[in-house]
């Protein structure tokens, strides 16, 4: 079990931690509104991960797979939301407004924690390449041992859950250290338009692929 456990965590954290939707939309939040955005964004794509753990443990993966259209409607909607937060970024003007402190909090465009939980959350759960990751982590659980229980499934999936959430939130409050906010202050446009066509692109590539 602990083999088994070792190899599903290596696998996860090199998924994470590679450069993909999740991180690009991290470091989004991060620039545009700032680190409590960021972190709660964070959150939003950890629980994200407990969703399709508990679409794996009890089949409802086995139905998206086995129907292609339900494939498409997938990569299709996952494609136009990147979309939509790669123009908003891409598009948006620069409003960044310096303070007489160096709070590089106070520093950032107002959205609410909800839209940026949401954010976050919807994010993850339309990324069908989590998707398929998710249903082969939980193929090669049930492939290695049969009788791996649902308290320990729910488990493995717990600790993926935390470590995404940790390790998004680490990402969060280094991009929004205080020795960041020169460097802000002079590309943010920059940066903005840069994280837009990123997701631009990723949303482009995985809708015509």
């Amino acid at each position: 079990m602990l083999e088994q456990f070792l190899i599903i965590a290596s696998a996860h954290l090199f998924a994470v931690i590679s450069p993909g939707p999740d991180f690009i939309l991290v470091t989004r939040q991060s620039f545009l509104y700032g680190r409590n955005s960021a972190v709660t964004t964070s959150l939003g794509i950890s629980l994200g991960i407990l969703f399709h753990v508990l679409f794996c443990i009890f089949g409802f993966s086995i139905i998206i797979v086995s129907h292609q259209y339900l494939l498409d409607l997938l990569k299709i909607l996952c494609s136009f939301y990147l979309l939509y937060l790669g123009m908003n970024s891409f598009f948006l003007k620069n409003q960044f407004q310096s303070k007489k402190n160096n709070n590089i909090s106070n520093n950032h465009l107002k959205i609410s924690k909800w839209n940026s939980f949401r954010i976050g959350f919807l994010t993850n759960i339309l990324n069908i390449k989590a998707t398929f990751f998710f249903i082969s982590i939980y193929s090669f659980i049930h492939n290695s041992n049969m009788n791996v229980s649902i308290e320990i499934q729910l488990f493995y999936g717990l600790w993926m859950s935390f470590v995404t959430g940790l390790w998004f939130i680490l990402v969060s409050l280094f991009l929004t250290n205080i020795f960041f906010n020169d460097f802000i202050k002079s590309w943010y446009s920059i940066i903005n338009k840069l994280m837009g066509i990123i997701l631009i692109y990723i949303s482009l590539n995985l809708f015509f692929n």
